[in-house]
């Protein structure tokens, strides 16, 4: 018998502050000002935003992945092989600040 792997669960959905992250990144994306520049997004655009992207041990990774549908950008669960895969990494960038004033 031959093992390719084994399932392992993933940290974001292990950390208890995970889903109020994504929810306050979902609306920091949906302003006007989220981006350093001026963007056109397309239905389905999506995005992979992923804090501490340098860790060596990638259980220390957090990943939150976005789609734009219906003009706003949406929380959405995320399969990494099909982002791996399936898509193109058109650009990329860092936030200024997300802190509320």
């Amino acid at each position: 018998m031959l093992t390719i792997g084994e399932p392992i669960m993933s940290y974001e959905m292990a950390h208890p502050a995970y889903e109020i992250n994504a929810d306050l990144l979902r609306q920091r994306l949906n302003e006007n000002d989220a981006f350093d520049s001026p963007i056109t997004y397309e239905e389905n655009d999506q995005l992979e935003i992923v804090f501490n992207h340098l860790a060596k041990d990638t259980s220390e990774r957090v990943t939150y992945c976005f789609r734009y549908s219906e003009g706003k950008w949406q929380s959405e669960d995320y399969e990494a092989f099909e982002l791996m895969n399936h898509y193109d990494e058109l650009t990329f960038g860092k936030f200024k600040d997300i802190t509320p004033a």
